[in-house]
């Protein structure tokens, strides 16, 4: 049964823990006060923050679409269905970035409405266009991270080896540690039945990051923790679509430790921004300062920042 809190509950991601290291007021705006503004009775202001939370800008949005499209690919491959060629995929890229466009551009007063159903691309919200030069780069983006996903190491291995067990595929998991919920989505989870390997595949379709790793190492708790297999069965991959580049890695139980670790000290910091842990009410938004910077310009918030420094 639906029920309507009064505030959110806590939880703990990596994509959360990113939005708390890189501003606190955009860490705000993101998981408190766009709470419930989704009901028609909230107040205007967590309404706006709700819509302001899922825009998305170019880049964003390829990369959740190639993520769909990898999905559907695949799953159309364990279903028995004929796959579609790479121009064929290209073109599902492309229709569902312009329909993202015209939804921002015809379709404003009905993203207002339902922001969820609806999208809205960053660059046409606060500059009402979309620069020559990014479009001509997206579609580069399109044709080489379709290009590159279709030679990719794992891609060809679930496609061709029968040997292998297909046991996750971009679905949102939880996990608990120290009563913490956490949150983790597996691209793409399978194991060799010889070897009885465990493969975690996870596609990028931006450049290499350091943290990349890191991420992949809380795949490895939740796998551990759910599947109650070693460490020593676990092989973790990135796959950079833009570059082409294939990178494994096998963990230690050090960077176990220093997963764990990261959760906690992460959620201690978060709660030291709560009025009453209990429940998760957060403090006073003037409590949560902004950090300024270059992403100020690209961040969803920037709106309420704006109105907010002018009053």
């Amino acid at each position: 049964m639906f029920e309507i809190r009064q505030y959110p509950e806590f939880s703990w991601s990596n994509s959360r823990h990113r939005t708390f290291m890189e501003c606190k007021k955009k860490y705000y705006y993101h998981y408190y006060l766009s709470h419930n503004g989704w009901l028609f009775q909230a107040a205007e202001e967590n309404k706006l923050a709700y819509r302001l939370k899922n825009i998305k800008n170019l880049p964003i949005a390829l990369g959740e679409v190639i993520h769909d499209i990898i999905h559907s690919q695949l799953k159309a491959y364990l279903a028995g269905e004929t796959l579609a060629s790479e121009q064929e995929l290209i073109q599902q890229v492309k229709d569902r970035l312009n329909l993202a466009f015209i939804h921002s551009k015809k379709h404003v007063d009905d993203w207002m409405m339902k922001p969820k159903k609806f999208q809205m691309l960053h660059e046409i919200y606060y500059y009402n266009k979309l620069e020559q030069s990014d479009v001509e780069n997206i579609k580069q983006k399109i044709d080489v991270c379709i290009k590159n996903l279709l030679s990719s190491k794992s891609y060809n291995t679930i496609i061709t080896d029968e040997n292998i067990h297909v046991i996750e595929a971009e679905e949102l998991k939880t996990v608990y540690f120290d009563g913490v919920k956490v949150y983790v989505v597996l691209d793409f989870l399978y194991r060799e039945r010889e070897s009885d390997k465990w493969i975690i595949v996870d596609w990028k379709t931006g450049k290499q990051n350091k943290t990349d790793r890191d991420q992949l190492a809380l795949y490895v708790l939740y796998l551990i923790d759910k599947y109650k297999i070693t460490l020593d069965n676990i092989i973790i991959r990135n796959e950079y679509l833009q570059s082409g580049e294939t990178k494994d890695y096998t963990l230690c139980e050090d960077d176990l430790i220093e997963a764990r670790n990261l959760i906690s000290d992460s959620t201690e910091a978060m709660r030291r921004f709560l009025a009453q842990p209990s429940i998760n009410k957060p403090l006073a938004e003037d409590e949560y300062e902004e950090t300024f910077s270059y992403r100020c310009n690209s961040c969803n918030f920037k709106q309420l920042c704006d109105g907010k420094r002018e009053e």
